[in-house]
């Protein structure tokens, strides 16, 4: 165990010495934990990405991320969606009860919306890629 939490610091501070030191070419990607700057770093080991605190990743990894990025962003404004279509209801029956029958209309039409917008953003969900492409990538190979 401890061993391991040695060699993960190691390579942490080998991305730190790798950015500081400027092998490193920077690209238009930010680190999907830290969102911080990416450098791409091509060496021995290849093709690798590797933010200026050390967090490293492939580029499939930072898509993969990205993608369930994208995913806790629309789970959350799905959800944001039905807790506001909620409100709006118990608002409308609210002011049905104190015979604002304007109000009443409002509130039902911003509940309408949220529950028209929550299906809208459950498809996006559904029709987003799952990011696991590695066993298509490795048996594509070239063409012939």
């Amino acid at each position: 165990m401890r061993s391991e939490k040695i060699t993960a610091q190691a390579k942490i501070l080998t991305g730190r010495a790798e950015w500081a030191a400027g092998t490193g070419r920077g690209v238009s990607l930010t680190c999907p934990e830290c969102g911080g700057p990416v450098a791409e770093i091509r060496d021995r080991a290849g093709l690798r990405y590797r933010c200026q605190v050390g967090h490293g990743y492939s580029l499939q990894a930072i898509l993969v991320a990205r993608l369930q990025d994208s995913e806790r962003s629309l789970r959350h404004l799905a959800s944001n969606r039905i807790e506001t279509a909620s409100l709006s209801e118990v608002l409308a029956r609210q002011a049905k009860r104190d015979r604002a029958p304007a109000l009443a209309r409002k509130f039902r039409a911003i509940a309408k919306g949220c529950w028209a917008q929550l299906a809208a953003i459950q498809k996006l969900v559904l029709e987003l890629p799952d990011g696991n492409v590695s066993a298509e990538v490795r048996h594509a190979g070239p063409r012939k």
